[in-house]
């Protein structure tokens, strides 16, 4: 594939995900998975807006997971009443990871 149409699938599979986009596009998922560790390793990572996060109602909650080129992942499981600075813990993680 062209690296123009890689470097597009990175982008889309921050937004959307790595399973989701090499699903759709009918890419190899561990090429894919690399790709999107490099790039993000290169200093990039999705902004989380707004920048602290809190479950929209009771009983919801999300799983975040970051996955550098080292292979290190870091996961984090948030409930409804977490509040947590996830712009800054990415932050920290990529500088940590690079």
């Amino acid at each position: 594939m062209p690296p123009a149409l890689w470097e597009a699938a990175v982008v889309l599979a921050r937004e959307q995900g790595v399973y989701r986009v090499a699903r759709a596009l009918r890419v190899d998922y561990g090429t894919l998975q690399r790709r999107v560790g490099t790039a993000a390793a290169g200093g990039g990572f999705v902004t989380v807006a707004p920048a602290v996060w809190a479950a929209p109602r009771e009983g919801a909650g999300a799983v975040v997971e970051w996955s550098a080129a080292d292979g290190s992942k870091l996961v984090v499981r948030l409930t409804a009443r977490d509040r947590l600075d996830l712009e800054r813990l990415a932050a920290a993680f990529w500088r940590r990871s690079s």
